[in-house]
């Protein structure tokens, strides 16, 4: 006697399997059971590369000291555009710090920064020349930077030249709050050596 078969479900199994493609510019979330997010395939892709050259790795903390050159550079191009714009020269102030003060005006770091202003052709005036001694680190509590931002407010300067971040601040917080300030009046601030000294201003 002959027994009736199980109808075959191999077939139906494997198609189960098999999903259809996704159309072009879309990805699959894995939360969305399926559901497509247009244009994002490829970062699905690069993420994936990504975690098989660095499968440990979570995130890269930025350089502070990258970011808040970017920001100067980028504050820079504009101003100088803008000057150039209306036919202008940039006209720039020299700030250099000395060591103590009765200690004598740091001919070196101010011949360097008017070398620098020179070549980038800008104008610095016979009494736009300011220094402090290397006391009090924050800008705001020294008096030659004081005069440096009255220089600048008031319009006598477009720019201030230093030799280095350090010159201004040692500290980034009070150096983001500098740059800040500079663009809002927008004014620039050059330096000799960039933040980052593998970097060429």
């Amino acid at each position: 006697m002959n027994h009736p078969q199980a109808p075959d479900t191999t077939a139906r199994r494997r198609t189960d399997l098999v999903r259809p493609p996704l159309a072009s510019g879309t990805r699959t979330s894995p939360k969305s059971s399926g559901r497509a997010v247009p244009g994002t395939e490829w970062m699905d892709r690069e993420y994936a590369f990504h975690q098989m050259l660095h499968p440990r790795t979570v995130g890269v903390r930025p350089d502070p000291g990258r970011c808040l050159m970017l920001r100067r550079c980028a504050n820079l191009r504009q101003q100088l555009a803008s000057l150039r714009a209306k036919g202008r020269v940039p006209r720039v102030c020299l700030y250099a710090l000395t060591t103590t003060p009765e200690a004598e005006p740091p001919v070196r770091s101010l011949e360097e920064a008017r070398a620098f202003a020179v070549r980038k052709g800008w104008q610095v005036g016979s009494e736009q020349v300011f220094v402090d001694h290397t006391g009090p680190t924050h800008p705001d509590h020294r008096p030659g930077w004081a005069r440096v931002q009255r220089q600048l407010q008031s319009g006598f300067a477009d720019g201030v030249v230093a030799l280095t971040q350090a010159t201004i601040t040692p500290h980034h917080d009070e150096y983001d709050q500098q740059l800040r300030w500079c663009a809002d009046r927008y004014v620039f601030i050059a330096l000799v050596h960039p933040e980052i000294a593998a970097v060429r201003p």
